[in-house]
């Protein structure tokens, strides 16, 4: 398998092999593989027979990392009603009635918002909520972002960064 410079992954004729002897075949439909002879026989035969499904080809994208990235993080996975959902209210409508948590959540969101983060907040407001509707299990949290308290607010991980006096641009930065 070949990772172009968009980080996108190409399967050649010999990776789709390696996947049909190791048992994997139901991944072959689910990857972009190179246009050669062989693929293009394979999606003929599936034409012929009516049997299977045709594999998807790898087509080179013109567009620079950043713009690619930028057009990734513009597409968010989840239902319209959280694209649109106020998350800045919620958040501040589930904080403590005190001035240092008030401060801190206005000093965070401003950071989400001029980071162009707010759809990430979303998104994770989401996610948090399909693990509970569906009692998946996840973690205490780790790594800087436990020291977000607007993540703590949204459930995304148990640790209260103002409790432990830890600093929020830690994560942000």
């Amino acid at each position: 398998m070949q990772i172009d410079s968009l980080g996108l992954p190409k399967y050649g004729t010999d990776d789709l092999m390696d996947l049909i002897y190791k048992g994997q075949e139901d991944l072959l439909f689910n990857v972009l593989s190179d246009v050669n002879e062989e693929t293009e026989k394979f999606n003929k035969a599936v034409d012929l027979t009516g049997a299977g499904q045709h594999l998807k080809f790898y087509k080179s994208l013109d567009i620079d990392l950043k713009s690619f990235d930028k057009l990734l993080q513009n597409e968010w996975f989840m239902p319209n009603s959280y694209k649109s959902f106020d998350i800045e209210k919620y958040i501040r409508n589930v904080c403590p009635n005190n001035q240092n948590s008030i401060k801190r959540v206005e000093d965070e969101l401003k950071a989400f918002k001029e980071m162009g983060y707010t759809n990430l907040l979303r998104f994770l407001h989401y996610l948090v909520n399909f693990m509970k509707e569906n009692n998946v299990i996840w973690g205490v949290g780790r790594g800087s972002s436990v020291a977000s308290y607007v993540l703590y607010l949204l459930g995304v991980h148990k640790i209260d960064s103002l409790k432990y006096n830890l600093n929020w641009r830690e994560f942000l930065r």
